[in-house]
């Protein structure tokens, strides 16, 4: 059986971008999730084994976004990719969505997303 864990919507107050000026007064991204875990035979056993805490992902992305600003979506997208994917063996592949709401552009827009796909091989691909 394949399972699949997403994750929507979690937004954080971050200090990312290329510009002074969101590094230094931040603002709103949205982060998703999407990962495919190690087949399992069933999940009748209703037991967390066979899967991923929600919150634990959720911390380690909040945790990662907190650590140091970036630059990029995508590099953003990437480091936290890898670190979930070398944290939790259960993770077989993974997509990560990045979100900026309200990107220093002049046209009006509802927000700009990166997405990075990343699998179990990638992570030993150096950076």
């Amino acid at each position: 059986m394949q399972t699949c864990v997403r994750i929507e919507g979690l937004e954080l107050y971050a200090f990312h971008g290329l510009y002074a000026e969101e590094r230094s007064l931040g603002q709103k991204f949205l982060f998703g999730l999407r990962a495919s875990l190690e087949p399992s035979e069933t999940h009748a056993d209703d037991i967390l084994a066979q899967s991923v805490g929600y919150d634990m992902l959720v911390d380690e992305v909040t945790r990662i976004s907190a650590l140091s600003p970036f630059g990029t979506l995508e590099a953003l997208a990437e480091t936290i990719g890898r670190q979930l994917l070398e944290k939790y063996t259960i993770l077989l592949k993974l997509e990560v969505t990045v979100a900026k709401v309200s990107p220093p552009i002049r046209q009006h827009i509802g927000l700009v997303e990166v997405s990075v796909s990343l699998d179990r091989g990638d992570i030993s691909i150096k950076k």
